[in-house]
């Protein structure tokens, strides 16, 4: 697997989120707006993965390959964080401000979130509501899908040691399956990376 998205808008916050377990935790949860001790437990049950960061991202690069990653080019960021994906689950990148309007005004279905910010935009944008754009659409543009195959995978995290021309972080994700891990080893605080 390997996928790229040239640049992302984070709001500060970059989530890798199992969009399709949001609506089952929140069913029953009110969202935490404390940051980020109130995604602890999402995190902790593989739901989601989250990166304190610039505004906006350069390059994001996912890959299920270490092979695939210059050591040379790229550093480590050491965590024990995890993804848990069943068959027909989504996961996606999702800026700080969708995954919170997501996770409080729609009680974690995503979307019902994104349907309304379609329909929303379309009615700002008259070239956006001209393209009779779709919400699969919508959605790949807005917080595209990673493309994982059902299972445990620890996401370990890279940065670029080589500053681009607009001093923007740049990040590979290395996606390792796994059979199991400890609840208790798993890192909570988000990692901090900046350009």
């Amino acid at each position: 697997m390997k996928m790229y998205i040239e640049a992302f808008g984070t709001e500060g916050v970059l989530i890798l989120a199992n969009v399709s377990r949001l609506g089952n935790f929140f069913a029953d949860k009110e969202f935490d707006y404390s940051y980020p001790e109130g995604l602890a437990e999402l995190i902790q049950l593989g739901i989601i993965h989250i990166i304190t960061t610039e505004e906006t991202v350069e390059n994001l690069n996912f890959t299920d390959d270490v092979q695939a990653i210059d050591l040379n080019d790229w550093e480590l960021h050491p965590s024990n964080n995890y993804l848990q994906v069943a068959a027909d689950e989504e996961v996606r990148v999702v800026s700080h401000g969708t995954f919170t309007m997501v996770c409080d005004q729609e009680k974690g279905n995503f979307l019902d979130y994104m349907a309304g910010s379609l329909r929303i935009s379309k009615i700002l944008n008259a070239e956006l509501n001209a393209s009779g754009m779709s919400l699969a659409e919508y959605c790949a543009l807005d917080c595209p899908q990673i493309p994982l195959v059902a299972g445990l995978h620890k996401v370990s995290t890279y940065s670029n040691t080589k500053m681009n021309p607009n001093m923007l972080v740049e990040f590979t994700f290395l996606f390792e399956m796994v059979t199991d891990f400890d609840l208790e080893s798993v890192t909570i605080e988000p990692q901090e990376i900046y350009g």
